[in-house]
This record gives structure tokens, C-alpha cells and sequence, in this order.
């Protein structure tokens, strides 16, 4: 495929896919998403420069497999919020809205995160369990009607 077609197909600039082919940009999820996509991928194929992934292809963008990797890492280490991001160089209301997934991550913002958790970036990007999303989906709930 080529650029030009990954550009239109994608709606992504094509300078912007020239510079990540290159290696010269930083770019954010939801653009690899999109590529991801296109090129009918895994994102964690794309970042991982084509070594197949672990589990079949997971359609979920991978802010939502970020935010439940970071948060499960984080938790298995027991490490708060707060020393993770004093350790990434972020604040901790990042980290809090990366886990909710309120922000869109840049590919280096991702990669200081999974640098502090003593882990590959890969690792925040495996795709979910069966069932995980299911069972965050059901604390949700249950906090929502806490809170009410």
C-alpha cells in the first residue's frame, strides 16, 4: 500500500505517516489506531515493528488496553498513582485520566509510563482478557450507585 492510500484511507496526513515511518514523530494513540486499522493490524504489531502478537488481533483502541494495563501493572507493584507519576515525569492527574482514559497518550508519554513500571511498552498494549472489561464495567456500577 502506499502512502498516499494509507493517507486517504486512513485520514491521516500524509507527512504524518512519512514521519512515523521515519521514525521522526511522536505520534498520539488514536492516530496509530487509525493505521492500525487500515493496515488491518494489531496496534501492538505496528509498534512493536511487526512481531505478531501474543493473542488474536483486539479490535478495542488501545487507550482502553493502556488504561487497564497500566492500572493492573501498577497495582500488581503496588505502586499509587502518585509515585508513578513522579517516577514517569508526569502529574498525577494524568495518570489517573490515562487510567480513565480521558487522555489521548503520545507514544512517548506511554513509553516513560512503561519505562517506570519496569516493563516494554508492549506489555501495556497486550490485548484484554475475556471477561476484563466486563468486570471493570460492573465496578463502575457499583461505584455510580454508591455515589447516588
Amino acid at each position: 500500500m502506499t502512502q498516499d492510500a494509507l493517507a486517504r484511507m486512513s485520514s491521516v496526513s500524509r507527512p504524518s505517516i512519512t514521519a512515523m515511518e521515519r521514525g521522526k514523530s511522536n505520534p498520539r494513540f488514536a492516530t496509530l489506531d487509525q493505521v492500525a486499522r487500515v493496515l488491518d493490524v494489531d496496534i501492538l504489531e505496528l509498534i512493536t515493528s511487526g512481531l505478531p502478537a501474543s493473542a488474536s488481533a483486539d479490535n478495542r483502541p488501545s487507550l482502553e488496553r493502556i488504561a487497564r494495563n497500566v492500572n493492573k501493572v501498577r497495582a500488581a507493584l503496588g505502586v499509587s498513582q502518585e509515585t508513578l507519576s513522579v517516577q514517569s515525569r508526569h502529574f498525577r492527574t494524568y495518570v489517573g485520566n490515562l487510567e480513565r482514559q480521558v487522555v489521548n497518550p503520545s507514544l512517548s508519554d506511554v513509553e516513560a509510563i512503561a519505562f517506570a513500571l519496569g516493563v516494554g511498552i508492549e506489555t501495556l498494549l497486550q490485548p484484554l482478557e475475556p471477561g476484563e472489561l466486563e468486570v471493570d464495567m460492573q465496578r463502575l456500577v457499583r461505584k455510580t450507585r454508591k455515589e447516588t
